[in-house]
């Protein structure tokens, strides 16, 4: 008998949970991810049918999916009701589609039921507020799809063909872009000198710098030797405050997180890279300690600001209890879930140092004191600036007093002073040092991978679920590497890709047509496009800019390593074979063939070559074979012959000199045998009979 209800997720790391909060009349079984994919054939392999309103064909992925799907049927027959919870966004609820339609169940009448924590409340929550799939929700993501492939695939392989590189992606390369397009400008920086004149004076005994802050009235840099040095004249023995201004100063209002402050946050404070943070916020999400990762928006449910506030009275006192903040939502905001959230404020860091390490526990520390501190007082400061001027130039010495610890209690940290100079207009203070000092200008700094994380939710690029994926990508793809200093870099392939694409797809690269690419997937889902209009308008899109660049585009130069050919002396360049590995060739090819060998250290035998007097040296053929020849090798061809070793456990022993061994060897007339021992001259015919012995 069915009395069996059955919920299907998409991930195995949710399943022990979920079934633990509800209960033996449940059965919790999942997809592992997606099911379906698109097929490969078709026109271009984009896997939709082009005459019958660009319909998406789609099969199952392979045989581990048909095996799920194989599952699932048979759990379906004994279940007297399924409830599909994969995840709350748009992937997820093309997941949810896609697992009515394969196991045949009727997606207007199948529960639907969204877990945006997986805690026994959210759980709760959950089940409670069922609905049916939201079939504009799949249409929007049906699109994203095929745009992405059809993109993908026509792209990559004319990038392929033109120029050897691996790929190109509607998201993957505006981020390139953006990237190379930093690079160059610092490449292109010019420095330029400029000159601090820098004053320590003496304040209680201490020794304080001053800060520069104008020239002529103006905040620039001193760029003249001589008006640096006339400002250094001026400075006396001794100095003397010229004006002092008392100010209250509060600090910024943390805003909670959403997915790319939280990957900016982590990757730069932990040191560890999105795609990890990414994989570490999933595991804290699916073991229940944090609410759902995929987020733009950075609001919190009323339930956790009543219950945080309260924690906050209790553990700070009343006065440290602040309001929720967060950021405006821009165009391309879904706003579908909470920021990112520990599921309870009172699991401490602390109180699960013995459940959760290393970098987990760094993550879920991160997390944890943000959330709180945005739902506190920030902190508060007296501050004293003391003004300093001389004939041309003004300093400044800043002095500041903690007045209310406000969110800053959370650290533990203040280097503040416990209370402010007492000073007056007119007091002078003794000059320590002064010094000219030659500076240049520096370039910007490189982008991290938090920094290009937060650039393509400002330009919106994408969504929160690919920020990490699409930074693996192109560190994959070798786009982009990763320095040891933590600073993202492009290479040159990256930079010679970027700017092909820029070149003859200028649009599809730009970051205003994938960011309207995206506000056009969420009218789909508003119903304020369809389906149809969204993709027939990128594959027109697409299929121009081929069209252009077929008729403008030519092989892109290769690019020279500073080497000469030795054989003709024409450069020598990177080249790409057809499995897409690079070497180094001849760029007079193919009237010149050469390619530059990887040449390893020559292994010297400790004999000499008796035909030219050089060292012999090991060396090894094409097929890899390992012999010994001259190193004056191409002026000398001597190569030692060595006798080869003969296993004779199976040869038939010589009759008559009975020291040597009988060995087939060809003569003008056949095959015949004849023994080995160079001093016996025995031979007989060869039969093709047995001629090895029986042992």
């Amino acid at each position: 008998m069915r009395i069996m209800k059955l919920v299907i997720v998409e991930s195995p790391g949710k399943v022990d949970k979920i079934s633990h909060y509800l209960g033996k009349d449940y059965k919790v079984a999942c997809t592992k991810g997606h099911i379906r994919d698109l097929v490969t054939r078709g026109k271009g392999g984009f896997g939709i049918d082009i005459k019958n309103d660009y319909r998406p064909i789609y099969t199952v992925k392979d045989e581990k999916s048909q095996e799920v799907v194989n599952s699932l049927k048979e759990e379906v027959k004994q279940a007297e009701e399924v409830i599909i919870a994969t995840d709350p966004d748009r992937e997820g609820e093309a997941i949810a589609w896609h697992v009515c339609d394969t196991l045949n169940l009727d997606p207007k009448t199948t529960k639907r039921v969204e877990f945006h924590e997986i805690t026994q409340d959210g759980i709760k929550e959950g089940m409670a507020n069922p609905r049916t799939i939201d079939m504009d929700l799949v249409a929007s993501q049906e699109a994203r799809r095929v745009v992405d492939r059809v993109l993908g695939f026509s792209i990559s392989g004319w990038l392929n063909n033109l120029i050897k590189s691996e790929s190109a992606g509607r998201v993957q390369s505006p981020t390139l872009k953006l990237i190379t397009d930093h690079d160059k400008e610092i490449d292109e920086f010019i420095s330029e000198t400029y000159y601090n004149v820098n004053i320590s004076i003496s304040l209680d005994n201490q020794e304080c710098k001053l800060v520069y802050d104008t020239y002529k009235g103006k905040k620039d840099k001193i760029k003249k030797e001589e008006e640096a040095k006339k400002v250094l004249d001026s400075i006396g023995e001794s100095i003397s405050i010229d004006d002092i201004k008392f100010s209250k100063r509060s600090a910024k209002a943390k805003i909670p997180y959403d997915t790319a402050a939280m990957q900016e946050d982590a990757s730069t404070k932990l040191g560890i890279s999105t795609i990890a943070v990414q994989n570490l916020a999933e595991q804290l999400f699916l073991e229940g300690y944090i609410t759902y990762i995929r987020t733009d928006y950075t609001r919190l449910a009323p339930s956790f600001i009543y219950s945080t506030s309260k924690y906050i009275e209790e553990t700070y006192g009343k006065e440290y209890v602040g309001y929720a903040h967060s950021s405006k939502k821009s165009e391309t905001t879904q706003d579908a879930h909470e920021a990112i959230r520990p599921t309870d404020i009172k699991a401490t860091p602390e109180s699960l140092k013995d459940t959760l390490s290393g970098d987990k526990y760094r993550l879920y520390q991160l997390i944890y004191n943000h959330t709180l501190k945005s739902l506190m007082k920030p902190k508060e400061e007296d501050v004293e600036t003391i003004y300093f001027k001389l004939d041309n130039a003004t300093y400044h010495l800043e002095f500041s007093k903690t007045t209310f610890k406000g969110d800053s209690i959370i650290d533990g940290k203040d280097n503040n002073l416990s209370e402010l100079p007492s000073l007056k207009v007119g007091d002078t203070f003794k000059v320590l040092s002064k010094e000219l000092e030659e500076k240049q200008t520096e370039p910007p700094e490189h982008y991290s991978e938090g920094k290009v994380v937060n650039l393509m939710k400002k330009e919106g690029i994408g969504r929160p679920s690919t920020y990490g994926n699409t930074i693996k990508v192109l560190k994959e793809r070798g786009y982009v590497e990763k320095r040891n200093d933590g600073f993202m870099v492009s290479t040159e392939k990256g930079k010679k890709t970027s700017t092909v694409l820029n070149k003859y797809f200028p649009n599809v690269v730009d970051t205003k047509y994938t960011a309207s690419m995206e506000t056009e997937l969420d009218q789909i889902g508003n119903k304020e496009k369809t389906y149809k209009e969204v993709v027939k308008e990128s594959i027109d899109l697409v299929n121009f800019y081929k069209e252009e660049a077929k008729n403008k585009a030519y092989k892109e130069p290769d690019t020279p390593t500073g080497e000469l050919c030795p054989i003709c002396g024409s450069p020598l360049v990177y080249k790409k074979n057809k499995k897409g590995q690079e070497f180094i060739g001849c760029s007079n090819f193919p009237a010149c063939s050469y390619i530059k060998q990887d040449k390893p250290e020559d292994i010297y035998t400790g004999e000499t070559c008796p035909k030219c007097g050089s060292p012999l040296v090991k060396k090894k053929n094409k097929k890899g074979d390992e012999f010994i020849g001259c190193s004056n090798f191409p002026a000398c061809d001597y190569i030692k012959k060595e006798a080869p070793v003969i296993d004779t456990s199976k040869l038939k022993k010589c009759p008559k000199c009975e020291t040597g061994y009988l060995v087939k060897k060809r003569g003008p007339y056949g095959a015949f045998l004849a023994c080995n021992n160079p001093e016996c001259d025995y031979k007989e015919n060869f039969k093709k009979k047995r001629y090895y012995s029986k042992k």
